[in-house]
């Protein structure tokens, strides 16, 4: 008897079932099999990874103890914690005046002689240095063809006086650049047999020992350049021999960064004209910019006496935390309060998605937000199309970033829009190796370009802040918070860009001195930034107990010297330019925004005024170079033009004179809101601002 439609129906319903199960059945058994396999997978991944942390402690343990061998068996002479030996004072205070100060610098035996005397035999050591190695370079045929600048440099501190030698060390032609086993033993051998039997305990036995010291520096300098750059320099050794040279190479680095730091010390311009006593380890805001930069070296110098490498336990400037002195309460009361006004985030804007009024505000506003193909592509690790290697992270960790910088808000529109779509170009296609190598070539244009800009970035960067940062007063932080967000937004994706460019091949010429110099400005403006944004939150933190304003700047010290490449970029930057920050700078000096002028009004300093205008009295178009020489009149009409031609990139207008018109009367809002606010004696420039722009447009409307 056949079946019902409805039994058929309910007998399809059990196999369906029985199907379903059984499927499931089986997906079970492959999940099954799957997390069995993942956790197979992750304990061998554990186990790799507790060996591998296991023999880079057990080799770390090694490389302590063969350090303290060395450094015993060299008869190192260690310097002392001149700090818990209350070796400097308190305060700057001058115990005398500059004639008696005078007289006694010239006698003999005094202090303030032998102090002058070993500061200037540390700078002739240095001198007498590089003219021994620049006499023993005679006689060679100069960098070797194949040889890098940088290699040149660094095997050009292996030179001995013996002739063949150096012919050998330094010889015609390098193949593609490699050392041979003759210049790889020369140096090893050298350095394996450097005399690190220094004494490093005073000034005076630093200077007698000063010329060793140039010598171990350059040598310690030039050997850690080639193994970085050269594995072949290290192929040969045997693991006891490479353990050894490396052991002796973190020693030599150790004393050598000393010796960079206690020069700077010795030949500071106030240590080596007063007394110890009259010399301060605190810091205070009432004190000079070079005697607070003196105290900022001394810090330095005291970090690196307690390094662990010289035997000792760095503890001072670790653990040290001020007290307020009773005259001193009034201004830590305000400097409190200036600090809790500034950001409590570390980086400066890093991180903020918002875009701020600028130039190209509105270009990148149309791109921000997640899931656009050009905010995605620029902030998320980003990559060159056809490259394997990738970014640590975006080319720009916010899209918001990008229009705070000052180079970009000078880009004209249309450079700065070819620079974003080369940046942003992705294949559709990623089978098609055309469409790839087109998008490629647009990636690689982009990213110069980009390269450029932050170049130009990074000059603006150091002529204003110099070596300033670290001494930056309450008051001047809480002022200029909006300077650091465009100045310093997203600096360590500026550095991780830079070592990008250095993996592919033509972006980044490490023997090329304008790329070296970026990348040093990157690296130095990225640690101290950093350096300050750590210290400044916790200074803002009542857990970490930072009882003054010194303390704080304690704290930057201690996070910039902490590690190995934040260290070795401060102690080379310290006291090599300006002290102070100079907020009236422009990005350039030859192409003033006038937005630009407008902020200088209450920025330049009345002491500077008064030098650019001499025995005239101060007018506006003083403030930028470019309209210094120009007649008020024709200065103002010189920013119409250059406002109007920027207020084009943005809108169309009627005819010139209307765009014009227009884009004066909306300067004329801006001025007179500023000038109705401002309360300060600098307000009668933005009088003569308002009258010069009042009156160009009554003789250009004829009413």
């Amino acid at each position: 008897m056949p079946l019902t439609t409805d039994e058929l129906q309910r007998l399809d319903s059990v196999h369906k079932m029985f199907s379903t199960a059984e499927q499931a059945y089986e997906m079970k058994q492959k999940d099954d099999a799957m997390s069995k396999e993942a956790r197979r997978q992750w304990n061998e991944y554990s186990l790799l990874r507790t060996r591998a942390s296991n023999a880079a402690k057990a080799e770390k343990r090694d490389r302590k103890g063969k350090i303290a061998q060395i450094r015993e068996s060299s008869r190192i002479q260690i310097p002392a914690l001149a700090f818990s030996q209350q070796v400097f004072a308190t305060s700057y205070k001058e115990n005398m005046g500059s004639t008696k100060r005078k007289v006694r610098s010239h006698i003999r035996g005094s202090r303030l002689r032998k102090k002058e005397q070993d500061a200037r035999t540390v700078e002739e050591s240095e001198r007498l240095w590089n003219a021994a190695l620049a006499d023993r370079m005679k006689g060679l045929r100069g960098q070797p063809e194949g040889c890098s600048a940088n290699d040149f440099k660094a095997l050009g501190q292996f030179l001995t006086q013996d002739e063949g030698a150096n012919q050998a060390l330094l010889p015609g032609r390098m193949e593609e650049g490699n050392l041979n086993q003759d210049q790889i033993n020369a140096c090893i051998s050298q350095y394996m047999n450097l005399d690190f039997g220094v004494d490093l305990r005073t000034d005076e036995t630093v200077a007698k020992d000063s010329l060793r010291l140039e010598e171990l520096t350059g040598k310690t300098q030039g050997l850690k350049h080639l193994i970085a750059e050269h594995p072949e320099m290290t192929a040969q050794l045997t693991k006891e021999d490479k353990q050894n040279l490396l052991a002796k190479l973190d020693l030599g680095e150790q004393i050598a960064d000393y010796y960079t730091i206690q020069k700077k010390v010795m030949t500071d311009s106030w240590y080596r004209t007063h007394y110890n006593s009259e010399i301060s380890y605190r810091y205070h805001e009432g004190d000079t910019l070079e005697q607070k930069n003196l105290t900022l070296l001394l810090w330095h110098a005291e970090w690196m006496k307690g390094k662990e490498e010289f035997g000792a336990e760095n503890g001072w400037l670790e653990q040290y935390r001020d007290v307020v002195l009773e005259e001193e309460k009034d201004f830590e009361t305000k400097a409190r309060v200036s600090m809790n006004n500034t950001p409590k985030n570390v980086e400066f804007q890093k991180n903020d998605e918002k875009i701020e009024d600028s130039r190209h505000a509105e270009y990148f506003r149309q791109f921000n937000a997640p899931g656009n193909a050009v905010h995605d592509r620029l902030t998320s690790d980003y990559y060159v199309a056809g490259e394997s290697k990738r970014m640590k992270e975006g080319l720009t960790r916010k899209l918001s970033n990008l229009p705070r910088l000052k180079a970009v808000q000078h880009m004209p529109k249309a450079q700065m829009e070819e620079m974003v779509e080369n940046l942003a170009m992705t294949p559709v296609h990623i089978s098609d190796p055309q469409e790839v190598e087109v998008c490629r070539q647009a990636n690689l244009n982009g990213m110069k370009m980009f390269k450029e800009q932050l170049r130009k970035q990074m000059n603006y960067v150091k002529r204003k802040y110099g070596n300033g940062i670290m001494l930056m007063s309450p008051q001047e932080i809480e002022e200029h918070i909006d300077d650091f967000k465009n100045d310093f937004t997203n600096m360590q994706g500026m550095l991780m860009f830079i070592e990008y460019l250095e993996e592919l091949p033509g972006m980044y010429d490490k023997n090329d001195p304008a790329d070296q110099e970026l990348k040093r400005l990157v690296d130095y403006y990225q640690t101290v930034t950093i350096a300050e944004g750590e210290a400044r939150s916790r200074y803002n933190n009542p857990r970490d107990n930072f009882k003054t304003f010194s303390d704080y700047k304690h704290g930057m010290v201690r996070n910039a010297m902490v590690g190995d490449r934040t260290r070795s970029v401060m102690l080379q930057a310290a006291s090599t330019d300006h002290l102070d920050v100079r907020w009236d700078t422009f990005f350039d000096e030859n192409d003033v925004l006038f937005d630009e002028v407008i902020k200088s009004v209450e920025r330049m300093p009345a002491d500077k005024m008064q030098q650019v205008a001499g025995a005239e009295h101060f007018n506006w178009n003083f403030l930028a170079p470019e309209t210094r020489q120009m007649p008020r009149s024709v200065a103002i009409r010189h920013f119409i033009e250059k406002e109007y031609s920027i207020a084009q990139e943005k809108q169309d207008y009627d005819s010139d004179l209307e765009g014009r018109v227009q884009t004066v009367e909306m300067l004329m809002t801006k001025i007179n809101k500023l000038r109705t606010e401002n309360r300060s004696q600098v307000r009668f420039l933005y009088d003569q601002i308002y009258t010069d722009m009042e009156k160009w447009l009554r003789e250009t409307r004829g009413y």
